[in-house]
């Protein structure tokens, strides 16, 4: 009559299967009770139990943890039996050095000296030394696993004398593994949904697949792999197109490679990169943070901003046209206020980052504001995945648009410039939004158009004078104090409104010519002190004033 309860020996049996799972023999079973209880039992009292406890697989899986105990030391070594002209690769121990003894001196053969030195072994068994005998292993010729993976998917779809209903299961499980394979194949960075509205309107996030070749053409299995890219709106055409391009009747594939990316996205819409960064920056405290930048930026600003020429240079104009209009807010000592830009649109004033990357307090001269509020465009892409997300880039689309509104390429042919209309309504009426006036003193106190313009070409033309100073010798400009930069010295002193100069150059004479153009169609119109650095070596700051 069998047992309804578990008696001593059973449940010393059953601790000592959880606690060694892999020791499931009878003798270490008797020799593990002994050693918890005490008392001795026989071989016999433990197989009966075993058996009472219904644990014949116990027995079973003997055999296997054999063999996997045997594989092991097979791999460690790298030695096994091969067929096929395959051999094994041994290589656990490799000699790098010979040992030298101390009781010969001398080489008996040659006469030359000899160093004593100890013999010295590399041992084989890292992590990827190990895995490579691994597969060698299982791939050993003649064994099952070989003719396994020998068999090309073809041959396994077409299943040469397999009935009907086993084929049918091949074909479901091969259209199954290959959605899992399409989910893996996904790239690691993750897209922000919102961000990709913001920068590709009207499109949502998609994968883009790339396939080795597929061997099912002319196959039913084709059609249902077909099914999984269409059936998924996530998949974009380009897949489908590459997928109808990869099928082939080669009857030798035995794999399917799969290359799973997005398609050309901005970089913005990547959180999975920037939220990063600007985590680190913002838990970052405030007099650290000038240590977390230092040595940072390597290269002139023109080279580290990501932006081409053109746009680099449409922000320089907007910014000096900025202050011209009054649309640009500079703030007073101590600095501790953001830059600021009215943005139209929305009626009300934005904010550039801050604090800034490189802030007023490492400033050498007070014209450095340029230069550094766009460096900041660094910090405000990292911030952009914060919400609302893009919100961060607004201030320096603003400025762009302040020269240039066009939201594709620069303007040209027929598309006007945004600046002409700016200045045709500040020249004419002295604001260029209500409550708004220009920063410069100069050109606010200006009464009427004329000189209003005069006024800004006059300002224009100091901005212009200051950059020639930083510009490179030779050509109508440049040779200034910083053209050269010759010593260590000298570059720690020089603004870095230096690498902005050109750019501020081109923009001041832009502007100039926009302005001329502007003043010569309104019907109403008729008819310093030098900043010396240093002791070693005087440098001149030029004086130009904030801007």
């Amino acid at each position: 009559m069998p047992q309804d309860t578990l008696g001593p020996l059973e449940f010393q049996l059953l601790a000592v299967l959880l606690e060694h799972p892999r020791e499931a023999y009878g003798i270490t079973i008797m020799q593990r009770v002994e050693e918890r209880t005490g008392k001795t039992r026989s071989l016999a009292a433990i197989y009966a139990t075993l058996d009472r406890l219904q644990y014949p697989l116990v027995m079973e899986l003997a055999p296997l943890r054999a063999a996997v105990d045997e594989a092991t030391t097979r791999v460690i070594l790298g030695q096994w039996q091969t067929a096929g002209g395959m051999l094994a690769p041994d290589g656990l121990l490799e000699r790098t050095a010979n040992w030298v003894t101390r009781a010969l001196g001398v080489d008996p053969d040659t006469g030359r000296s000899r160093v004593p030195s100890v013999a010295q072994f590399d041992v084989h068994t890292r992590p990827a030394e190990l895995l490579e005998r691994a597969r060698l292993y299982v791939r050993r010729p003649g064994e099952a696993f070989h003719d396994f993976i020998k068999v090309s998917l073809r041959d396994y779809v077409q299943g040469v004398g397999a009935p009907e209903s086993e084929l049918a299961t091949r074909r479901r499980d091969i259209a199954t593994k290959f959605a899992e394979a399409l989910s893996l194949a996904r790239p690691l960075a993750s897209v922000n949904d919102q961000a990709l509205t913001h920068l590709h309107p009207g499109q949502q996030v998609e994968y883009r697949y790339k396939f080795s070749e597929v061997p099912f053409a002319g196959q039913s299995v084709a059609d249902a792999l077909t099914d999984v890219l269409r059936s998924n709106p996530r998949i974009d055409q380009a897949s489908k197109e590459n997928f109808a391009r990869a099928l082939t009747d080669e009857d030798s594939v035995a794999r399917i490679d799969i290359f799973g990316s997005y398609p050309n996205y901005s970089p913005l819409a990547f959180d999975s990169v920037l939220k990063p960064a600007a985590q680190q920056w913002a838990e970052i405290p405030g007099p650290a943070r000038a240590q977390f930048w230092r040595y940072r930026r390597s290269r002139p600003l023109a080279a580290a901003l990501p932006m081409g020429e053109a746009e680099r240079r449409t922000m320089t104009a907007g910014w000096l046209l900025g202050q011209i209009i009054g649309r640009i807010q500079i703030p007073e000592s101590p600095y501790s206020e953001p830059v600021r830009i009215f943005d139209s649109e929305a009626g009300k004033w934005l904010s550039f980052p801050n604090p800034l990357l490189t802030p007023p307090s490492q400033f050498i001269a007070p014209y450095d504001w340029l230069p550094a509020v766009l460096e900041g465009v660094l910090l405000a892409i990292a911030q952009s995945q914060e919400p609302p997300v893009m919100s961060s880039l607004r201030p320096y689309r603003v400025l762009r648009g302040l020269y240039d509104a066009n939201s594709q390429d620069p303007a040209s042919g027929i598309v006007p410039l945004s600046v002409v209309g700016l200045l045709r309504e500040f020249i004419l009426t002295g604001s260029s939004a209500p409550g708004l006036g220009s920063r410069i003193d100069s050109v606010a106190a200006a009464q009427t158009p004329a000189d209003r313009a005069a006024a800004a070409e006059d300002w224009l033309s100091t901005v212009r004078d200051t950059s020639a100073e930083y510009l490179a010798p030779g050509g109508a400009a440049g040779g200034g104090a910083f053209a050269t930069i010759a010593t260590r010295l000298k570059a720690s002193k020089t603004p870095i409104f230096r690498d902005l100069a050109p750019d501020v150059f081109w923009a001041t004479e832009a502007l100039t010519g926009l302005i001329r153009e502007v003043k010569g169609t309104i019907d109403s119109q008729t008819d310093g002190d030098a900043t010396v650095l240093g002791a070693a070596e005087q440098v001149v700051i030029p004086e130009g004033g904030t801007f």
